[in-house]
This record gives C-alpha cells, structure tokens and sequence, in this order.
C-alpha cells in the first residue's frame, strides 16, 4: 500500500513541475506545499495541490494528501498509519467556482469515486479552498472539506502564518457520522517556508473515536 502511494505521489508532483513550463502560471494557481506536524502523538503530512492543465485555466487538478502515523517500529508501524488521497478534475464554470470529480484513496475504505463542486480563491494573502463532494460507492457519503489560509505582512521579510482547515463526512444512508477533523496552525512565514505550532483534532466512525495532535509544525513551497 504505502509503496503505490509513494509512486502515486510523486507522480503527480512531477507532472505538476511538467505542466507548469508548458502552462502559463496565474493568480489561481496557488505553490505546492508540504508540510509536516511533529505531535505528540503522531507524524502528519499534508500537500495540497491544485493546478490548470490548460491554458485558458478552465480545465485543471486538485490532489491532497493526508497522511497520519503514529511513532510505531517495526510491523506496528504500518498497523498505525492513516493515509486519505482525492485525486480530482475539475472545470471551471463561474469565475473561482469549479465542476469537481474523481477518485478518494484510503487505507480503511480502500476507493471511493465521488462528484462535488470547487471554490478556489488566491491572492496575496488568501487562500481560500472549499470543496463539497457526494461519494457513490456502496454507501453513499457526503463530505465537505474547507480550509482558509491567511498570510497577512508582519515586515518586509516576514508575515504572519494562519491556517483552519475542517472536513465533515456523513454516512447518507446510515444516518451516521464518518469522520471530521479540525486543524489549525499559527506561526510565521519567511520565503517559502512557515514555521510554528499546530493542532489537529479528528473525529472518526459512528462512535466518534477522538484522536489528538499538538506539536510544532514546517511548511514549504517546493516550486
């Protein structure tokens, strides 16, 4: 599992570098970061990336990656290890707004093929992501993901890092809860690189199991 995400993630960063000489980059067109919160609980990762594949910017991909693992050795270290993948297309039909469409990878539900919309808003000191999504499979979920990032300038070489990131999944026809999370991040930002402390709040399944992460967290645009 861990090797087909790997080559599954590096694949689309490299086609990410590939498109972007060949595509004009524009103000909706936001850098790829990654991004790694040291909990004390656990290791997370997160990337998110969202980029045109043409040049008129209508038609384009959305990936992100959440990987989650707990400080385990050995085999407990692939028994303690959350990884969730959408991978989607996307056309854009009004100004930020976008048709979105694809395929969710997770190691508990394994694929999961789902419809929804995209709003992408980016400027200077904004980045604003929201995502609602039906997922057909055989129970039918509901999820909305949304995450507003906030740079504001502290001086000249510095600004100020901000970052609340939620997502909430429902069972349709279950009735049951799936699984919502709620991150936050404060600290600052020089170049490309932001640095600070971070929070990650998850809830998962019908019963609710709670899951906590508090640590220090570094985030960089690698192009």
């Amino acid at each position: 599992m861990m090797k087909y995400v790997s080559i599954l993630f590096f694949t689309f960063f490299y086609y990410t570098v590939y498109s972007q000489e060949a595509i004009k980059k524009s103000i909706s067109s936001p850098p790829v970061p990654i991004e790694f919160l040291f909990g004390n609980d656990h290791l997370s990762f997160q990337s998110l990336v969202s980029k045109p594949l043409s040049n008129d910017g209508k038609f384009g991909y959305t990936f992100i990656a959440s990987i989650d693992s707990e400080y385990k050795t050995g085999d407990e270290s692939t028994k303690n290890i959350d990884i969730m993948i959408p991978i989607a297309l996307n056309y854009k039909i009004y100004n930020d707004f976008a048709i979105n469409g694809g395929v969710a990878f997770n190691n508990s539900f394994g694929n999961r093929p789902f419809l929804g919309l995209r709003y992408l808003k980016v400027n200077n000191h904004w980045v604003i992501v929201v995502i609602p999504s039906f997922y057909i499979s055989n129970n039918n979920y509901y999820e909305t993901y949304v995450s507003v990032e906030f740079q504001p300038k502290i001086n000249n070489k510095i600004k100020l890092y901000t970052r609340l990131q939620g997502l909430y999944s429902f069972d349709v026809r279950n009735n049951a809860h799936d699984r919502s999370l709620f991150y936050g991040r404060l600290g600052i930002t020089n170049k490309k690189t932001s640095f600070g402390v971070g929070y990650n709040w998850d809830l998962y399944g019908p019963i609710k199991v709670n899951k906590n992460n508090v640590g220090l967290f570094v985030r960089t645009n690698i192009f």
